[in-house]
């Protein structure tokens, strides 16, 4: 049984999205990260990234515990590479796995609202990718599930103020305006992928209640078939 009030080392990648990213945290706490904003580069430099962070950290691959996955969905490409090398670090050190939908992180890296939250990634053809949210108690809620839909049919499901979260957030107001008017609010600062300390925040939420995945049977959140677009 795991001594959850021990030093923790976990592990984040994310690769839902151009940028690749790995991180490094000690128990909730970010010790570093590594992040490249580069198209394709997930492939070349993913293994590379995580050995220079552990390097630089001085953390031995020993001592780490559970690596956190953004599983999507987002890129089908990357998400294939990042699930590759967390399922083969996770077989030779024995590391438990955490997926986290990449949907969740961006809606927990909102912070603090009374507003509902929709989290949207892109999906191309004019879709999106999305799940809806609420702070409930304090606490994070989904409030639907993780689906696909056209931008034409969001007024459909947004009857209300509601806080837009997600990728191409810059390049989709027009489009979130154009279907929703002034129901559709907009945090002041944004990020460009899904952040690495929200990512291991709800990671290590997951970790301390043993919330782990099968290595052989995990699998990326696509939610449609590849088709040669992402």
């Amino acid at each position: 049984m795991t001594d959850y009030s021990e030093t923790n080392y976990l592990l984040a990648i994310e690769t839902s999205g151009i940028a690749s990213g790995v991180y490094i945290s000690r128990n909730k706490e970010i010790l570093g990260q590594v992040t490249l904003y580069q198209k394709n580069i997930h492939s070349r430099r993913l293994s590379l990234s995580v050995q220079q962070l552990l390097a630089h950290l001085d953390i031995p691959l020993k001592d780490l515990q559970a690596i956190v996955l953004s599983a999507g969905p987002g890129s089908f490409t990357g998400l294939r590479i990042g699930y590759s090398l967390a399922k083969g670090l996770a077989h030779s050190l024995n590391l438990k796995i955490l997926e986290i939908p990449t949907l969740d992180v961006w809606a927990y890296q909102v912070g603090q609202t009374n507003l509902p939250i929709l989290s949207f990634i892109d999906a191309h053809r004019e879709e999106i990718y999305f799940s809806c949210y609420e702070r409930i108690q304090d606490q994070l809620k989904r409030t639907s599930d993780y689906q696909i839909i056209a931008l034409t049919k969001l007024p459909q499901l947004i009857t209300g103020n509601t806080l837009i979260s997600g990728g191409n957030l810059l390049l989709f107001q027009e489009k979130f305006r154009k279907v929703l008017g002034n129901k559709a609010i907009f945090p002041q600062v944004y990020g460009k992928q899904a952040e690495g300390w929200a990512l291991l925040a709800l990671g290590y939420e997951k970790f301390k209640t043993g919330d782990f995945s099968q290595v052989e049977n995990c699998e990326p959140l696509y939610l449609r078939s590849f088709k040669g677009v992402m």
